[in-house]
């Protein structure tokens, strides 16, 4: 069974401005309840950026009030 997920991920500055912004896919092989082989797409210079950003900055708080219980 193939199986496509489409993600999208996204961080807020202390300034309310988007300081990460990515859309990812994975596609994904499953037999049997297990996964066979995946495959992630996303855009990597993004992810390079924000993994700067983080060196920089020190995150003090976190919010997580927008997590949704599924």
């Amino acid at each position: 069974r193939r199986v496509a997920i489409r993600a999208h991920v996204w961080c807020e500055g202390p300034d309310g401005g988007d300081v990460y912004d990515n859309r990812a896919v994975l596609m994904v092989d499953t037999r049997w309840g297990k996964i066979r082989r995946q495959e992630d797409y996303e855009d990597t210079e993004r992810a390079a950026a924000f993994d700067l950003f983080n060196g920089r900055h020190v995150i003090t708080e976190v919010d997580i009030t927008e997590v949704d219980d599924v």
